[in-house]
């Protein structure tokens, strides 16, 4: 039985995804993979992904159709936390099949080790909680329809009508909790995560029909059941910090990271980094996986 457990939410690039895989892979890991119930995804692919791991144990988890904005989101997350508790790991992390680690499992290993007991959350500063707020106080009803909103772009309008007229009558979702935001991927300890799965009827009731809830509900229910002063970072920051993840949103929704952008990527303090995607710069992807592995091989022959 491993000591950490990855959750990982994919719906492309099984290359990639392998790859990936290969980096987790550790004795000390397992690795729980929730694969999108509308992609494309053989028992070739399932083979494939199950033997890039010699050591981690690799557990699949029931498919459901995940849409971009939508509490299916949410349902994939806590259905890999539910079936991860079981375990008793340390640490849960969730990543997507289009992240990398940046570091040896014996380098990410070691910071938890120090860090035991703090939960990497981010959250965002009361500003932009308000300015965004109204993803959680109304009803979104028409998002599993909309998917990503530069697809149907005429849904996405009339649904933002719908939210106002709500916003007219007075509805509001979020009289009986305080509503918090930040970014959807997240490192937390076992008690976090069985608190989220104790509590798990809570989330449909504040969630379901909302927008993006996946950038809310593990920040809000950990609000909610006073875990705020066990985050590593306790101010607003950047997921730099907070989470040990390199996300640029910057450059992009977020930025795709590329071959000019490796000197970045191997001298950051993060030991995450997303997102990356083989069929824009396949290059990038393979270099860091060498590094990592050079890093890996060095650390077992004790260089």
């Amino acid at each position: 039985m491993g000591t950490h457990a990855y959750l990982i939410l994919a719906h492309k690039n099984w290359n990639q995804l392998q790859k990936l895989i290969e980096l987790l892979d550790d004795k000390r890991n397992d690795i729980f993979i929730h694969i999108d119930k509308k992609s494309s995804f053989t028992e070739v692919d399932r083979a494939i992904i199950e033997k890039a791991s010699l050591s981690s144990k690799v557990i699949f988890i029931n498919r459901i159709p995940v849409i971009w904005g939508d509490f299916s989101v949410v349902e994939a997350e806590m259905q890999l936390l539910k079936a991860a508790i079981k375990g008793n790991y340390q640490y849960y992390h969730l990543l997507s099949g289009m992240d990398l680690p940046l570091r040896t499992q014996d380098e990410i290993h070691a910071f938890f080790e120090n860090c035991n007991g703090k939960n990497f959350i981010h959250y965002c500063d009361e500003e932009w909680t308000r300015k965004t707020s109204m993803r959680v106080q109304f009803y979104w009803m028409l998002q599993k329809m909309c998917g990503v909103k530069r697809e149907k772009f005429w849904l996405f309008k009339l649904q933002r009508v719908l939210v106002e007229l709500q916003k007219m009558v007075g509805i509001n979702r979020c009289k009986d909790y305080n509503p918090k935001t930040g970014s959807q991927w997240w490192s937390i300890t076992d008690e976090l995560a069985r608190c989220l799965c104790e509590n798990k009827e809570i989330i449909p009731r504040w969630f379901s029909w909302t927008f993006c809830a996946d950038e809310w509900v593990v920040q809000s229910l950990a609000s909610q059941f006073g875990y705020e002063d066990s985050y590593y970072s306790n101010i607003p920051v950047d997921t730099k910090e907070s989470t040990m993840r390199l996300i640029d949103w910057k450059r992009g929704s977020p930025y795709v990271f590329r071959l000019p952008d490796y000197d970045e990527l191997i001298n950051t303090e993060c030991l995450f980094a997303r997102k990356f995607d083989d069929q824009v710069d396949k290059e990038i992807i393979l270099k860091i996986y060498e590094h990592v592995k050079k890093d890996t091989r060095n650390s077992v022959v004790g260089y």
